[in-house]
């Protein structure tokens, strides 16, 4: 086990919410992701011979958000094993070694939340009614000088 020194996921992932995010720099370094999905159809099959269950799984992630990310890098040997692995999860009585290597390939290509955080991608609200989900309620932008009148009593 190496010592010492920061890892690729140490600490908390980057919040796009957080308090001192009304700098430029920080609202340059996410990427939002067009909500309907990735158009058109997926690219061709980049491993040896995949099985039914890997062409859906292949058609289904390469609509995703995300996979406008993975054509922009040239991702496709990734998710291809990604497909082959998540396929070979599924099958009853799969190690607990495969699910975390699906783990770690979904967190690397923004699959999960945590991955979504880490390669700071958001996803756009979409506007059309019947893909529009429930507004969330967030509490309103306090900068942290309001915070701190709040805390002193109002005099600085």
């Amino acid at each position: 086990m190496p010592k010492g020194g920061a890892r690729v996921v140490s600490g908390p992932p980057p919040d796009p919410n957080a308090l001192r995010r009304s700098r430029p720099a920080d609202a340059a370094t996410w990427t939002t992701l067009p909500a309907e999905g990735r158009p058109g159809d997926p690219p061709d099959w980049p491993l040896l011979d995949a099985d039914s269950r890997e062409w859906e799984l292949w058609a289904d992630l390469w609509g995703k958000p995300q996979a406008v990310m993975w054509e922009r890098l040239g991702q496709l040997y990734e998710v291809a094993m990604c497909v082959r692995m998540l396929a070979r999860a599924e099958q009853p009585r799969s190690g607990v070694e495969l699910q975390k290597v699906v783990r770690q390939y979904l967190d690397s290509l923004g699959l999960s939340t945590q991955g979504m955080l880490r390669n700071r991608w958001q996803i756009a609200v979409s506007e059309s009614p019947e893909k529009r989900s429930p507004k969330l309620e967030t509490a309103p932008v306090v900068s942290m000088r309001d915070r701190l009148k709040a805390i002193d009593g109002g005099g600085a």
